[in-house]
């Protein structure tokens, strides 16, 4: 079968609202369910955009059926045309039976259990060493903290030599509900990267990602999950230093709470994504950094403006540097919040619309000596930062009501 047709013939009826954007990819996984269930001989389904017509279309690699379907969407609507080439006489009817399965069952899921590895990031300068110590629970997602660390391939030094920094495997296991498994990994994904944000804010540090969602049959003892000698030192001097060194990291119980309320408020939830690759960025790439963290101040200072304010001429957002102004002084005293106006909306500008660099990124993250007199801006720049990474925590710590803060 090729894009070429010499006859079209829309299936009588088949036009419903949809939201193409939630639900396209359900409802076309259910035309292929329904095709696996009743004509498993077919062959394989081939699923292509930018059809002839348009849309998205569906056709078997075969040639026992040699037409093909073309779903359509239109103004949050979708319907359904089939093409082909030839004789039709039985190439559309097993096409109208698979949309009209599909549109009564394409909203029915099933539910998946999963289990992920999830660690601190070592390789963030100025994050602390972190130890969970107890058994969690955040938005049905349970950490499981184990003996195990592994050698990131940060460094740091331990007994006075250079020495590898090693992290604590934190075991995290869910339940999603989907259509199909590799929407349930994506799902499994997403909640997993709003815990890892969610214990980035609590613990000033990124967490990341050390295995990939993997679903478990019915039934699966999660308890069974051993990751007992994944490429660890499960004996060197640096683990035994760092257990002991390890700050112990209580996840609060408020957690849940703003779990849900991420759910409520998916800006929240796209704070905390732009909070984690801010806080990695901030080893080795600064100056992005200071793009991520400032984007979360303004972000909550507009929220918190509610009706922006308009240019009467252009329509331009304006007065974005006195919300972002105001937006630190909820979590820094006054005189800093106004410095830090000053100096970070420059950096954040002259990278952003110039590519100028302010940290230490053109050094192979070196610190560098001078600049204590001649160079003021760029010696003040490492201070800023850390000033602007405490304040962008402070600040998704209020609006996510983790706790109070301290001024």
């Amino acid at each position: 079968m090729t894009t070429d047709h010499d006859w079209s013939e829309d299936i009588p009826g088949s036009q419903f609202r949809l939201d193409i954007d939630e639900l396209g990819d359900q409802f076309v996984h259910a035309i292929t369910r329904y095709f696996a269930s009743s004509s498993p001989n077919l062959g394989g389904i081939k699923i292509a955009g930018g059809g002839p017509v348009g849309g998205t279309t569906i056709r078997f690699r075969g040639d026992r059926l040699r037409s093909s379907l073309v779903v359509i969407p239109e103004a949050g609507r979708v319907r359904g045309v089939v093409l082909g080439i030839g004789d039709k006489s039985d190439q559309v009817q097993p096409w109208v039976a698979a949309w009209a399965w599909a549109r009564a069952n394409y909203k029915s899921t099933e539910v998946f259990g999963w289990w992920s590895v999830i660690s601190p990031n070592a390789e963030q300068e100025f994050a602390p060493m972190w130890k969970l110590e107890d058994v969690a629970t955040i938005g049905g997602v349970k950490l499981v903290p184990t003996a195990t660390y592994v050698n990131t391939g940060a460094i740091a030094f331990v007994h006075n030599r250079v020495a590898g920094v090693p992290v604590q495997l934190v075991i995290a296991s869910g339940s999603v509900r989907s259509y199909e498994m590799r929407a349930a990994v994506d799902r499994a994904s997403s909640d997993l990267r709003a815990v890892c944000g969610l214990l980035a804010v609590v613990s000033e540090t990124s967490w990341t990602l050390r295995s990939p969602p993997a679903i478990v049959p019915p039934g699966f003892n999660l308890d069974s999950v051993d990751v007992t000698g994944w490429g660890v030192l499960e004996d060197s001097p640096e683990i035994r230093e760092t257990g002991i060194n390890a700050q112990q990291l209580s996840v609060p119980p408020t957690a849940d709470r703003a779990y849900a309320l991420m759910q409520r408020k998916p800006w929240l939830a796209a704070l905390l994504s732009t909070y984690q690759e801010a806080l990695e960025l901030s080893s080795r790439h600064e100056s992005f950094a200071v793009i991520g963290f400032v984007s979360i101040v303004e972000e909550i200072g507009n929220r918190s403006a509610g009706r922006l304010p308009r240019c009467d001429e252009c329509s331009a957002i304006v007065e974005s540097g006195q919300r972002f102004r105001k937006s630190l002084e909820r979590v820094v005293p006054v005189p800093l919040a106004e410095l830090m106006s000053k100096y970070v909306y420059d950096y954040r500008s002259r990278t952003a619309h110039s590519g100028r660099l302010h940290g230490n990124e053109t050094t192979f993250g070196l610190g560098s000596s001078g600049g204590l007199i001649g160079n003021y801006k760029r010696a003040a720049f490492p201070t800023f930062l850390y000033q602007l990474r405490l304040a962008a925590t402070r600040l998704l710590r209020l609006e996510l009501e983790i706790g109070d803060v301290e001024r």
